[in-house]
């Protein structure tokens, strides 16, 4: 509380985006929601897509976009719901037992080519 007010966070004051990224139509597949909170882990990576280009492997976990913490898909979700597409962002992932610090262009592609990852046919 400031002045007898509540604070409202910052995430309140934002505007709406009017773009979002899609990670699905950047070319990365994140692993299903099947439990709760579930670790962001990617589960499959589309040939000649953004994500294919900035760097990510299937079982890239996703620690940071930008500066902010997504310890759950959820968080990842909602971390990208706030970001306008079209620029690029930061992205750190462990791979194995090494951190990765991959630059993801947010350009939507026409189209996606086909994934790679444990989950293709």
């Amino acid at each position: 509380m400031i002045a007898g007010r509540p604070q409202v966070p910052p995430e309140k004051n934002r505007l709406p985006v009017r773009q979002p990224i899609d990670l699905g139509k950047l070319g990365l597949g994140m692993v299903p929601d099947v439990v709760d909170a579930p670790p962001p882990f990617v589960d499959a990576v589309a040939s000649g897509s953004p994500a294919a280009e900035a760097g990510f492997a299937p079982d890239d976990l996703v620690l940071f976009i930008g500066d902010v913490l997504v310890p759950s898909i959820g968080a990842l979700q909602r971390t990208c719901e706030r970001i306008e597409s079209g620029g690029t962002i930061r992205v750190l992932v462990r791979r194995g037992e090494d951190l990765k610090k991959l630059e993801l262009h947010t350009e939507i592609p026409a189209a996606v080519p086909g994934t790679t990852g444990a989950n293709t046919p």
